[in-house]
């Protein structure tokens, strides 16, 4: 009777261990570049995405560590109980991350919210090109203020899909987000290239959001 009750014991906090690991448990390795994290480009908003602009270091820690997955999977976008795991062993005492609008970028709503890496390139088609090509020389030391311009208009260029709310802002910013981390996975070591293009893009004045 006793090695049965202790078995029973054990079983169950075996049981409450595991839901505890599970409900906590971030599946993307949080890391952020050394440069990126020092950067002046911890304040912004993105052009209106996020709530508040205190809440861009945080995000771009979490850009990037998307952008890490991807490169190792192909996938972009989160589930909502996989991204609220992450967000709250990013929650710390300066930011209230829940708060920051991050929660717009789950997957399973359709659209580019679906994408991989190889969706964002093939169905963004041309803008996603563009991106790819207007961003290229903030690796290097060329004019920031007119290399920056370019990258923000091809950015402002891609719209959500018509069949998943058009032209709506979220829609349009989780598409662009999606390129964005595809643009990341593939250039995750050149740390020039994601610091400066963060810093232009987070520090970008939108009016839609307004």
């Amino acid at each position: 009777m006793h090695k049965i009750y202790i078995i029973f014991i054990v079983i169950t906090l075996q049981k409450f261990v595991g839901s505890q690991q599970s409900a906590t448990d971030c599946i993307l390795n949080i890391r952020i570049p050394s440069s990126l994290y020092n950067s002046s480009s911890e304040l912004g908003h993105w052009g209106w995405f996020l709530n508040k602009d205190s809440c861009a270091g945080v995000f771009q820690e979490y850009l990037y560590s998307l952008g890490l997955r991807a490169n190792q999977t192909g996938q972009i976008y989160l589930n909502s109980t996989q991204q609220r795991n992450c967000l709250t062993m990013l929650n710390n005492t300066q930011v209230e991350v829940m708060g920051c609008g991050i929660q717009k970028l789950t997957s399973g709503s359709g659209g580019c919210s679906d994408f991989s890496v190889d969706d964002a390139m093939e169905k963004l088609g041309g803008k996603f090109r563009n991106l790819r090509k207007n961003c290229e020389p903030l690796s290097s030391d060329g004019k920031w203020d007119q290399t920056c311009e370019s990258c923000i208009k091809s950015w402002e260029d891609i719209k959500g899909l018509q069949s998943y709310g058009g032209q709506s802002a979220v829609e349009s910013d989780i598409c662009r987000l999606a390129a964005l981390v595809s643009l990341t996975s593939a250039r995750i070591d050149d740390e020039i290239w994601v610091e400066n293009t963060y810093k232009c893009l987070g520090e970008q004045h939108s009016d839609e959001g307004k």
